[in-house]
């Protein structure tokens, strides 16, 4: 009588990557996502004093990757669902190590703008990330995995302030797009490795909103160049007011057509819920505000001489090393937002928090003289 023999493990579920193995995959690529964002920052005035340009012209190394970006994290998943997140992921990496490639060896302001318009595909990372994380992860473990991956991007936004004055410093701007590249195509490499490859995948129904995913940023480009040329090249200028109108027309194309679309890339429809809209706003200017838009200006501060009048002085590392602690220091205090939000509620949080910039904002414009302030 034969015995029964024990049931075979299959050969995808034998050789499935363990939980250490994906997540330290997935947190390598939000690493090079958030680096590549925030490594920019401190290095916009040493870009400045290479290159002979003011801080308008110098603030497009970061605005054409938020805008680019932001495209790439509305496709990303689209992409990812109809061709499987693995692939995109390598695609979108090998397009970050490009960039960074590009602006390493350009010699010009506009070579190091578009290398970074083609690192702005990272922007697609976390999304993917958080996908993969699901594809791989049992329910047990998810939570962690996803928490461990959201978390390492603002480790990473704190890191790589540090290390690039540290290599502005040490180097030049150059060592950045290095280190960035080098870092992209470790990602790659991990990927490919340690994450099975994608199942196939049934067609998907439904056309692709590209059109809806493009027109935004272009027309957040128009809209923006036409600010910034205004003050030299005048209102009545193509560059300047031209510029800016094209912009706002584009913009409400798109407002047009995402209402239209069957498979919008922003449903603008739920805005017509009062409270959607209301929070929906808020985040917007709140992150184009106190919170976002103080992250440019800061290093100017920081970094200006002090005979400009508002400069502190710092070397390049010195603020990376002040901003990098700033933003661990956020970090450490995030638990408490959830905290207080349970005893009280998100709405007072938020509106606690927006006051607290306020005064953070005013303190410094008008006793600004030393770190401290």
């Amino acid at each position: 009588m034969s015995q029964a023999r024990p049931p075979k493990l299959s050969a995808t579920r034998a050789s499935a990557p363990g939980f250490v193995a994906v997540v330290a995959v997935l947190v390598l690529t939000e690493i090079v996502s958030a680096f590549e964002l925030s490594m920019m920052y401190v290095t916009l005035p040493t870009l400045m004093a290479d290159f002979h340009v003011d801080a308008n012209a110098v603030a497009w190394v970061v605005t054409i990757y938020l805008l680019v970006s932001a495209s790439a994290a509305l496709l990303g998943g689209r992409f990812g669902d109809l061709y499987g997140r693995r692939r995109v992921m390598v695609v979108v990496l090998a397009l970050a190590a490009i960039g960074s490639l590009i602006s390493l060896v350009g010699s010009s302001l506009e070579m190091i703008i578009l290398g970074r318009g083609i690192q702005g595909a990272a922007g697609a990372v976390m999304g993917l990330a958080f996908g993969l994380a699901r594809e791989h992860l049992d329910e047990k473990h998810l939570p962690v995995g996803v928490s461990m991956i959201g978390a390492s991007a603002l480790i990473a936004g704190a890191g790589g302030a540090l290390i690039a004055g540290l290599m502005i410093d040490s180097f030049s701007w150059h060592g950045i797009f290095l280190f960035a590249g080098v870092l992209a195509v470790l990602a790659v490499i991990a990927v490919l490795v340690v994450l099975p490859k994608d199942k196939p995948r049934e067609t998907t129904s439904g056309r692709l909103d590209v059109a809806g995913a493009l027109l935004l940023p272009l027309g957040a480009s128009g809209i923006l160049l036409g600010l910034s040329n205004s003050a030299k090249a005048g209102w009545a200028s193509l560059g300047g007011g031209g510029l800016l109108i094209a912009g706002l027309v584009i913009v409400a194309v798109w407002v047009w057509w995402e209402l239209h679309s069957q498979r919008p890339i922003v449903n603008l429809k739920m805005f017509k819920n009062r409270q959607i809209a209301l929070v929906m706003t808020a985040t917007f200017l709140a992150a184009v505000g106190p919170i976002g838009g103080m992250s440019v200006p800061s290093q100017y501060v920081l970094q200006y001489p002090v005979e400009m009048g508002f400069g502190l002085g710092f070397s390049a590392a010195a603020a990376g090393l002040f901003s990098g602690g700033t933003a661990l220091l956020g970090y450490f205090f995030s638990p408490l937002g959830g905290k207080l939000a349970q005893v009280f509620n998100a709405r007072f949080v938020f509106i606690t928090g927006l006051l607290l910039m306020l005064a953070a904002v005013a303190t410094i414009m008008f006793t600004l003289g030393n770190m401290l302030v």
